[in-house]
């Protein structure tokens, strides 16, 4: 199963972590000479685990099942052991999408979780009204 959908019940951020380690694999996808189109791939799973995985219970529940980790790893090595996979490391391009996708991910974090605390802030007053 893995960590990510255990963190994931971390409140508060618990997607940030395992969206950092995903991106630790971005950077290594990108030094072994991963075309940037895979690298697009790869990152959107990480985007999609991070929106999924930031809905509280349910998206622990997706992070567990789509398991964006292991199907970026497996992609990579694919990649790897086909003829293409002796490509040296990309540019900086590439590095800098990572880290974009990286930034994405954490402001989507923030994102969901405030409207998720919101969410249950105006059912708190309602309730106490």
């Amino acid at each position: 199963m893995g960590l990510d959908p255990i963190l994931g019940l971390v409140p508060g951020g618990g997607e940030i972590l395992p969206s950092l380690t995903a991106c630790f694999l971005l950077v290594d996808a990108r030094r072994h000479g991963i075309p940037f189109k895979l690298l697009l791939k790869m990152s959107g799973n990480i985007i999609l685990n991070a929106l999924a995985g930031a809905i509280p219970l349910v998206g622990d529940v997706f992070s567990a099942w789509f398991k964006s980790n292991s199907r970026n790893y497996a992609m990579m090595q694919q990649f790897l052991d086909s003829h293409q996979g002796d490509q040296s490391g990309g540019s900086w391009g590439p590095l800098l999408f990572i880290a974009g996708t990286l930034i994405a991910v954490t402001l989507i974090n923030i994102a969901i979780w405030l409207l998720f605390l919101t969410v249950i802030s105006l059912l708190l007053s309602r309730f106490a009204s």
